[in-house]
């Protein structure tokens, strides 16, 4: 008889001890591993709340040879690549760059003014006197005016003289000039041949 009851002691107290670990939930119970997921969402969601996502982006690099040709990085072997990390998501995006590059062309002719240094021998005087070199030397100051492909057109005004000059464009800078003026010694007419620098 006594054996009776312990046994009935025993699954008594086991009873008791399970229903009090069975506890009732007030809302939806949920899985540990599932409240888990739970949790990481609401803290990402907490991220991206508090953090803004970082961008990096590929550098584009053009290049325009002497020919006028264009050229720029973005695409195979080396794809444009934009990486975007913000929280939990870490995306890589790669794609292909289109470069559209205009040109602009400088009109062949144009009216322009632009100051010049000129240096130029007045040959009248050499063959009026074969020992004047030096009075047939001439420095001055001229303005061009007119401007088509390497020629130009330009008004002077030097040391002895002031005149019309033609001239033939050698570099950006540099060329080579003929005109026709007048010795301000005698107001006599003269030619003139020389080069200038263009400022």
């Amino acid at each position: 008889m006594g054996k009776i009851i312990s046994i009935a002691t025993l699954v008594l107290s086991v009873l008791l001890s399970f229903s009090a670990s069975a506890q009732t939930c007030d809302g939806v119970c949920v899985a540990k591993k599932d409240l888990d997921v739970l949790l990481d969402v609401a803290a990402q969601h907490k991220c991206r709340g508090a953090t803004e996502p970082t961008l990096s982006l590929d550098d584009i690099r053009v290049v325009v040879d002497k020919k006028g040709r264009v050229y720029g990085s973005g695409a195979e072997p080396y794809p444009y690549t934009i990486k975007l990390d913000w929280c939990n998501y870490q995306i890589v995006s790669k794609g292909h760059v289109r470069i559209i590059a205009a040109r602009a062309f400088e009109p062949f002719w144009e009216f322009q003014l632009k100051p010049r240094f000129y240096a130029s021998i007045l040959p009248v005087r050499v063959f009026e006197d074969s020992s004047a070199w030096v009075s047939a030397f001439d420095v001055g100051l001229g303005m061009e005016f007119f401007h088509a492909g390497p020629w130009a057109a330009t008004a002077g005004l030097g040391i002895r003289s002031g005149s019309l000059q033609g001239s033939l464009d050698l570099t950006d800078n540099f060329g080579f000039m003929v005109g026709y003026g007048v010795q301000w010694k005698d107001f006599t007419p003269t030619p003139l041949i020389g080069g200038f620098f263009r400022f």
